[in-house]
């Protein structure tokens, strides 16, 4: 889904007067031009920053022009995208420390629109080309001046960062602290022989076993309250460790970040020189989380972790996971940070595709919500609208709920071809739940177990008269890599079967519910339903205070 489409959804669930209010936000007032730097390591004259005089690297000298540009105007800097002769990405093995102040203005590092043609005598173009300003390092961008100081107001976009190089650790991008970040149109990816990383990684508000009365900021951790990050449209691939690995804090009662976004990025293949699997890991004790809109994919089945492991509240939405070996959406409680930080989560539109079958985990799981004896469960979760289909492994689940948690909503999922069952609570877990399918082709064969009873598709109804048990009948068009295999075929029991929900109008596609007479069940809401799909809306424009779109 792109910002068009994003901005039309959130048009549409509000009134009039909301939508003029946002207008006024996305419209800003006229800005001054950022000031200009330029980087491209093959010039070798006098070093100025400027279009004909570049920078070769970024120094001291030279982040003391940027600060002292910054305290009037936003910067952008400008790293040659391609090489002069041919359509190569221009590389470098320097890496990039940002040290820039804390001002009022933001930094923008580009890595892809502009390119200089010519090395002798530079002349900078316009560049929409799929080169890139390649870095191969052992951290390629690290946001932090050593000294633990947090930096803020910056853009990070369109670099190919090639992390551990030479057999180092480190990560793609490495964020110590700082609030408004964006980090976008990045490929991030670790060198072969890489001893560390994650890819892309924003640290710890506090350490694990470290205190937290009073914090103190240090190189490991930086002590939370920063606010408005964002990680989107970024390739992450073939890494060491995680994908995208946000930090949290291990703290009692103490928070993290808040307002972070993790949204539209393609992570696949983690892990592949070491470390732990997990395409997007998200720590404790962060708020106001948002993961939305991602495709997570292992190549082999059984492979990897978890596709999204969460231990903060979060709406997880409209994401697409496919072959992970523990569990697509694990909901953990970790740290347990006794704050009430995971009630009223929502978990919502994804298609979870081939998960479990690892033999080096357990918890075979398309969804789930974990629990212990501490504080901090998820509470008031509502799980609504997924589509889980083939769960591998003999005791696989589709939907697992600790009795320690709780769901105050449970519909319109649709759970197939599971190898154990498709729905695994405690007695006490399950508050509200309706109009759900629950399917295993194998006759007579339990499909739910709620407490100690269990229930076949013969006995459902005893549980749900509203919920099905009958092949979902997908129309399985393209490959099983593409969310819209999974739409539903015409005649599927699953179409018009769904329960309304007031609070949630679109699908896995941003496309409005219902389509039909009423919802189907599943994150797609069928074409064969009727309707057409919406057209994007235009002329819309970013918000003033977002200088990256």
């Amino acid at each position: 889904m792109n910002l068009k489409q994003g901005l039309e959804r959130s048009f549409r669930l509000r009134p009039c007067w909301a939508s003029i209010f946002i207008l006024s936000i996305l419209l800003p007032m006229p800005l001054q031009a950022a000031e200009a730097f330029y980087v491209d390591p093959d010039w070798d004259g006098a070093a100025q920053g400027t279009a004909t005089r570049p920078w070769t690297r970024l120094k001291a000298a030279e982040w003391q022009k940027i600060n002292n540009a910054l305290r009037n105007d936003d910067v952008i800097v400008y790293f040659s995208a391609r090489e002069a002769g041919s359509d190569r990405n221009e590389t470098t093995t320097q890496k990039i420390n940002v040290a820039r102040e804390n001002t009022g203005n933001w930094l923008t590092l580009d890595g892809k629109s502009k390119y200089n043609a010519n090395d002798s005598s530079p002349n900078w173009k316009s560049y929409g080309g799929a080169s890139r300003f390649q870095i191969s390092s052992d951290t390629c961008i690290r946001v932090n001046t050593g000294d633990a100081v947090p930096q803020s107001k910056f853009v990070i976009r369109g670099f190919r960062l090639v992390a551990g190089s030479g057999g180092t650790e480190g990560s793609s991008v490495k964020i110590w602290g700082g609030s408004d970040i964006i980090v976008e149109q990045v490929e991030a990816t670790h060198a072969s022989g890489a001893t560390g990383g994650p890819g892309i990684h924003y640290m710890p508000a506090i350490k694990q076993n470290r205190s937290t009365s009073p914090c103190v900021a240090s190189p490991l951790h930086n002590c939370g309250g920063f606010r408005n990050i964002t990680i989107r449209n970024n390739t992450v691939h073939n890494t060491y460790g995680e994908g995208i690995y946000f930090g949290g804090s291990s703290g009692l009662d103490f928070r993290a970040q808040s307002h972070v976004t993790i949204e539209n990025n393609v992570i696949y293949d983690v892990a592949t020189r070491g470390g732990e699997g997990d395409g997007i890991d998200m720590k404790d004790a962060n708020s106001n989380v948002v993961i939305r809109n991602n495709t997570i994919y292992r190549s082999s089945p059984g492979t990897g972790r978890d596709g999204i492991h969460s231990a903060s509240g979060a709406l997880i939405e409209g994401n697409f996971i496919r072959y992970y070996g523990r569990s697509g959406i694990a909901l953990s409680v970790t740290w347990n940070d006794y704050k009430g930080g995971r009630s009223n989560s929502i978990v919502r539109n994804n298609i979870i595709v081939g998960t479990g079958g690892s033999s080096s985990y357990s918890n075979h799981n398309g969804i789930r919500a974990a629990g212990s004896n501490e504080g901090d469960q998820w509470t008031n979760l509502q799980i609504t609208n997924n589509t889980i289909y083939d769960v591998r492994g003999r005791w696989s689940i589709g939907i697992f709920i600790a009795p320690q948690a709780g769901v105050s909503a449970l519909h319109n999922n649709l759970v197939a071809n599971i190898g154990n069952f498709c729905l695994q609570a405690g007695p006490q877990s399950l508050s509200n739940h309706s109009n759900n399918l629950f399917y295993r082709p194998e006759p007579g064969v339990r499909i739910l177990k709620i407490g100690s009873v269990r229930y076949t598709a013969s006995d459902l109804a005893q549980f749900d008269r509203n919920s099905l048990s009958v092949d979902p009948a997908f129309r399985f068009n393209g490959s099983s890599s593409e969310p819209s295999y999974f739409d539903l075929d015409n005649g599927s029991p699953a179409l018009d079967a769904g329960k309304p929900i007031d609070s949630q109008q679109t699908d896995f596609f941003g496309n409005a519910r219902p389509r039909g007479r009423g919802w189907d069940i599943g994150a797609i809401e069928s074409r064969s339903s009727g309707g057409a799909r919406p057209s994007p809306p235009s002329g819309l424009r970013p918000a003033n205070n977002d200088p990256s779109l």
